[in-house]
């Protein structure tokens, strides 16, 4: 079903936040004079570009709570959502923080030193 769909995107993602988000303090650049940073830039960027990438967990959310309107409130059956909308919203949730994901590394977004930090 839809929602069965739904939700396992929303589990990928936040199978990548949790890891972006243990690694993260870790993959840091050594020089920074964090605790525990052992990375350099190139982590740094990386990780930067995988917590974006992360973002479909939120817009999954956002997606599971249009599939409930549409199917309780308006009586959409599994059928016509997984035929015209489920499509949209699967393109929606991973493309859009894709995209952005790739213009925030393609522009050098995601080191310490573009964010102030370092």
């Amino acid at each position: 079903t839809p929602y069965t769909r739904l939700l396992l995107g929303m589990s990928v993602a936040d199978i990548v936040f949790s890891t972006t988000v243990s690694v993260g303090g870790f993959v840091r650049p050594r020089d920074s004079h964090r605790v525990y940073a052992f990375g350099n830039d190139t982590t740094c960027s990386v990780n930067g570009f995988f917590t974006q990438l992360s973002f479909p967990s939120m817009l999954y959310n956002a997606m599971l709570q249009y599939y409930f309107l549409l199917s309780a409130g308006f009586g959409w059956s599994n059928e016509d959502l997984s035929k015209w909308v489920e499509p949209l919203m699967h393109a929606f949730s991973i493309g859009f923080p894709f995209v952005t994901a790739t213009v925030g590394a393609i522009l050098g977004a995601y080191s310490e030193t573009m964010l102030g930090m370092g």
